[in-house]
């Protein structure tokens, strides 16, 4: 919206309904580990832990599982989703090529300012790499990711991955902790935006896909590290 149009009432932003802040708690909680894979949710629990109505907890748990991170059961009822080997490769093979589309399209479309905004985003990665701060890290790929979708020109594209990402975000947070890889994945990250800035779209693309391939090579070593956690929480 232009700085002309603003008014009190859309300069500030509104604050997060408490469905949406339900629904980010129980978000949190599943990557940080606290909700295990496999874990039901118990609606009473939550209303008891965030002082919400049922009804909203609901609507945050159906929130939740239109974003992958929850699904439902008939005899469980709704319960943490378990990402398999083979789910997960599925997801980042598709990922790569639609990355390498929304790269494409960035050099097509974006304005000056979006691809400085992306530049920016790689700048904030780097300093939190240096000050070893891995909250801060996820929160800059995150921001990278938001600022190449917003550039790209293509609501549908955009929405398509960002349930992507947030089916695999798990992964992300672990696999990130991963000896060396956040250091190899922002050279691989470097690597898309450098072809972005050259204008190169057959580079962005092949940048984004190698990226990807070997994300998913890691993430995979994570599943299985992580296949006993949710067995454990499955019990629950």
């Amino acid at each position: 919206m232009p700085p002309e149009l603003l008014t009190p009432d859309t300069a500030t932003p509104a604050a997060p309904s408490k469905r949406t802040q339900v629904a980010e708690q129980l978000r949190q909680a599943m990557l940080s580990g606290t909700l295990l894979p496999g874990t039901r949710l118990i609606e009473r629990e939550i209303c008891a832990l965030t002082q919400a109505s049922r009804p909203l907890v609901r609507e945050a748990i159906l929130q939740l599982e239109m974003e992958g991170f929850v699904y439902s059961t008939p005899n469980r009822g709704s319960v943490v989703a378990t990402l398999t080997a083979e789910e997960a490769a599925n997801i980042y093979q598709v990922r790569g090529v639609l990355e390498g589309l929304a790269a494409r399209n960035f050099i097509v479309l974006a304005s000056a300012a979006e691809r400085a905004a992306l530049r920016e985003a790689m700048d904030l990665l780097r300093a939190r790499i240096e000050a070893a701060d891995v909250p801060g890290q996820l929160a800059a790929i995150n921001l990278f990711y938001d600022r190449l979708l917003a550039g790209c020109g293509n609501a549908t594209l955009a929405e398509t991955l960002r349930l992507m990402h947030g089916r695999i975000s798990r992964l992300r947070a672990t696999s990130i902790k991963s000896p060396g890889r956040i250091h190899q994945s922002h050279q691989e990250m470097l690597a898309i935006v450098a072809a972005i800035e050259a204008n190169d779209e057959e580079a962005a693309w092949r940048a984004c896909v190698r990226h990807m391939e070997i994300t998913a090579s890691v993430a995979l070593k994570v599943i299985s590290r992580m296949q006993p956690q949710a067995a454990s929480g499955a019990r629950r």
